[in-house]
């Protein structure tokens, strides 16, 4: 997998287990976690942005950003889809909110950071033909 490659390549990695023996190794960066387990090489990647302790796998097409593309890519996958998800929950509660003003700024705040990702990500797919 493209992710593991850039990661294991250019970050050092933390471990669970014996230090010369351990059971996986991980990063953690931008709200997104990829681990490998020594037992059987699997990989898995979770979305952190969650609240409480809690992490939530993420989905296929956020998978395939990470396979295809790397790291990079599939962290602002990721990060774009928590800024539409935040965005669809603010105009929820904006509804029902007597503080409107702070709603409002928040989804300024939530949609700049979407445009934001959303123009690195088109910018880094297109540099690169699966």
């Amino acid at each position: 997998m493209k992710a593991w490659e850039d990661v294991s390549s250019y970050h050092s990695l933390y471990w669970t287990g014996l230090e010369d023996n351990p059971d996986s190794k991980w990063f953690l960066d931008r709200g997104v976690k990829i681990e490998r387990f020594e037992d059987d090489g699997r990989i898995e990647i979770h979305d952190v942005m969650t609240h409480g302790d809690k992490f939530r796998k993420i989905d296929g097409e956020q998978m395939k950003y990470f396979e295809n593309y790397g790291w990079d890519a599939g962290c602002l996958k990721v990060n774009i889809d928590y800024h539409k998800a935040s965005i669809e929950w603010l105009h929820h509660i904006y509804k029902y909110s007597s503080d409107k003003r702070s709603v409002e700024n928040n989804l300024i705040k939530h949609e700049e950071k979407l445009s934001n990702y959303q123009k690195k990500l088109s910018i880094f797919v297109d540099n690169y033909k699966i």
